[in-house]
């Protein structure tokens, strides 16, 4: 026995320390959060001189409410607290903090379950002071300082809605870049962003009996006596803004699917209709609520009224066209603030950055019977009045109207780029329909809005990085026959539907007069040119290789045009009335371009019939 003892002591004692190597390595960093060791479900590692933790347990024990989803994706960890709101998927180097994006100075990884990232994670986000203290391998974290206090007319209503038997709860107002999300993969899409216009949205708590996270942090569940309040200013002077809150996904019970419906549930309330009592609609204070109860907007009325605000805003939710409940099968909805065009871009970039404005989830603490909403009453489009005669230059035209302007511009176009190249005119068509149509379709609208039209190209098609091959666009400057206050025309990526470059109505402006030389009404049209390369000092140049700002050489493109707001109406104009943009795509000759693809019903398209129509009831005038 002794014998044999000594022939085995070393292997013994040589397993013993492996077994105390492998055993002491897990408890080797030890995380201590707010004063109170966290006991972690795998070891906390060292990479380079970031520490590496279990980001759930570490967050949890700070007091914010973490969900794991491991079947989205490769994993995706959502976390909130207060107004903070934070998403993270496995295996990426970015996350979103607020909408928008953050870095993390390791790379998330999958640990036996567990998602782990750097602490330092923890600091830029939440706020917590973070301490390594490499003698004692302990990692030292202290909750961060939390939301500041409530001030002036926000405490004041804030304390009447409480006074008044509701518990309001804080969110945050976010500026969302679908561009950067899609870019790092953490959105499948840009759902039609507009190019380079910006988007702010509300993040609201979850439900008080929801026990699993939204879609996404811009999402949210509503019970039928609840609502989304918003308290603050308008941006400042801008061509643009507006407020409405959106169905933005359903599930389709008969099917046993969820996905996107994004459909606007009635008007905005924009530059034009914003209550502003005669005088400046920005930077003006306002109180909105965001409700399906009547019960509700009426006690945030007489709230903001309490507290001193002299515009009350009322985004109504109508209880026929929605589900609402904090169920998994519920509706999630969300509100989304725009804003275009500011008049001074460092204040623009400045209200963008730190919009002014708080956000809160306002849930009744005793129950009742809500008094809900039904379907509104929409402003009408359009006012009569075709595009074609609005120029009051025609008779300076010799009786020129818009329309036969539009032809002999395509002439002149034609004549100067056709001669040597293959020409591929282009149809447009209407690209949206409205909310109301898209929820009873169950069609994804891409977060419409009444105050404008959307048209675009209906064949997709490819742009080579070829001198050669470019398109020109060129239609009617709405905003100057008085069909609008601003337009815009966006390049897209079909794959991703990102809208990677544009030019609004003060770029395009003056672009006609040099085809149409002495002719009075050049003023009202635009021309336009886009390539892959920069051809001449007004061309809009498509980038690739640069994720979503850009659209690779081996993926689609599609044009879109927009219509804000017809001056009457404070609506966007209706298509009947406007004379479309058109596009001519020019190549070397040597075949197909490609040019193919959805986006307009098949047969004749509005594009091609208006023009007919038109002309067809002018003759007969």
């Amino acid at each position: 026995m002794t014998t044999m003892w000594k022939r085995l002591a070393p292997a013994f004692l040589l397993l013993l320390v492996l077994a105390c190597v492998s055993w002491a390595a897990p408890g080797s960093i030890r995380v201590v959060v707010d004063g109170s060791e966290v006991k972690l479900p795998v070891p906390a590692i060292q990479s380079g001189s970031q520490v590496v933790v279990p980001l759930k347990p570490v967050l949890e024990a700070l007091g914010v409410t973490c969900w794991w989803e491991p079947s989205l994706g490769p994993g995706r960890l959502t976390a909130y607290k207060g107004s903070i709101f934070v998403t993270l998927q496995a295996g990426s180097s970015m996350g979103t903090l607020q909408g928008g994006l953050v870095s993390l100075d390791v790379p998330s990884s999958l640990q036996q379950g567990w998602i782990m990232g750097p602490a330092s994670l923890l600091s830029r986000t939440f706020g917590a002071s973070v301490v390594w203290d490499e003698g004692s391998r302990t990692l030292t974290v202290a909750s961060g300082p939390g939301d500041p206090p409530l001030t002036g007319k926000a405490r004041a209503l804030v304390e009447a809605l409480e006074a008044a038997g509701y518990e309001v709860r804080r969110g945050a107002m976010a500026q969302l870049n679908l561009i950067d999300l899609c870019t790092w993969k953490l959105l499948p899409s840009c759902y039609g962003n507009n190019a380079g216009q910006p988007y702010l949205c509300p993040l609201l708590p979850v439900g008080a009996t929801q026990d699993f996270p939204n879609t996404f942090p811009w999402t949210y569940r509503l019970e039928e006596r609840e609502g989304v309040v918003i308290l603050g200013n308008t941006p400042p002077e801008a061509d643009y803004f507006s407020y409405r809150g959106y169905l933005t996904l359903r599930t389709f019970r008969d099917e046993g699917t969820r996905r996107r419906v994004f459909a606007s549930l009635g008007d905005e309330v924009n530059v034009l209709s914003f209550p502003a009592g005669g005088g400046s609609p920005f930077r003006h204070d306002f109180a909105l609520v965001s409700t399906a109860d009547r019960n509700l907007d009426g006690a945030v009325r007489q709230a903001a009224a309490q507290a001193g605000y002299s515009a009350f805003l009322s985004d109504t939710i109508p209880k026929p066209l929605v589900r609402m409940g904090l169920a998994a099968d519920a509706d999630e909805f969300g509100l989304i603030n725009r804003a275009a065009r500011f008049k001074d871009k460092a204040a623009g970039q400045a209200y963008l950055a730190n919009p002014d404005v708080e956000v809160f989830r306002v849930t009744p603490r005793t129950s009742g019977v809500a008094s809900l909403f039904g379907m509104p009453n929409l402003r009408i489009r359009g006012t009569g009045v075709f595009e074609e005669a609005a120029p009051a230059d025609r008779a300076a035209a010799g009786g020129q109207d818009l329309l036969e302007a539009m032809t002999e511009l395509r002439r002149a176009i034609l004549n100067r780029y056709g001669v040597s190249r293959d020409v591929e005119e282009m149809e447009t068509c209407v690209w949206l329909p409205e909310g109301f149509e898209g929820i009873q379709r169950g069609i994804d609208v891409l977060g419409e809005g009444r105050d404008t039209i959307y048209l675009r190209t209906s064949g997709d098609f490819l742009l080579k990085d070829d001198p050669e091959d470019f398109v020109i666009v060129y239609g009617v400057l709405h905003n100057r026959t008085g069909k609008a206050t601003y337009t815009n025309l966006s390049v897209y990526g079909t794959r991703y539907l990102n809208g990677v470059c544009g030019m609004d109505n003060d770029r395009l402006a003056g672009t006609a007069e040099e085809y149409l030389p002495g002719n009075p009404l050049a003023k009202y049209l635009y021309v336009a040119k886009i390539s892959r390369r920069q051809l001449d000092a007004g061309t809009n140049v498509v980038p690739w290789g640069v994720g979503c700002n850009g659209v690779d050489l081996k993926d689609s493109i599609f044009l879109a045009f927009r219509a804000y707001l017809e001056p009457p109406t404070k609506v966007g104009p209706a298509a009947a009335e406007l004379i479309f943009d058109r596009g001519i795509h020019f190549r070397a000759p040597s075949g197909s371009s490609g040019s193919g693809g959805g986006g307009c019903d098949a047969g004749l398209g509005m594009g091609a019939l208006l023009p007919v129509l038109l002309l067809f009831f002018r003759r007969r005038r």
